[in-house]
């Protein structure tokens, strides 16, 4: 996942085009803080009426941080995987599903 993001940003920061009609402009736009693990993205609508702004907080957690939480409170992984069609997890994957249980 680690190259995953930094494929994902240049300088820490991205802007994406989501859509673009007559009418309307949406926007992604992101700042990666690769110490505290967080993305801070604004979801940005132009209109005729104005400009709104969507703010996104996302905290990255990895497989490892997960695990320890899960133990912490009880629970033991079941299963892991890299989509919810349940592809096996390698260094390549750009997400994970983790299964846990009592």
């Amino acid at each position: 996942m680690t190259e995953t993001i930094r494929r994902c940003f240049d300088r820490n920061q991205r802007v994406n085009v989501a859509r673009v009609r007559p009418d309307e402009v949406f926007l992604d736009v992101s700042r990666w803080d690769p110490i505290a693990q967080r993305s801070e993205t604004d979801h940005v609508v132009v209109t005729e009426e104005g400009i709104k702004l969507y703010p996104v907080s996302l905290r990255m957690a990895w497989p490892a941080e997960l695990d320890l939480m899960a133990r912490l409170a009880g629970l033991e992984l079941k299963h892991r995987w890299a989509s919810w069609k349940k592809d096996d997890l390698d260094a390549r994957s750009g997400a994970h599903i983790s299964v846990y249980g009592r």
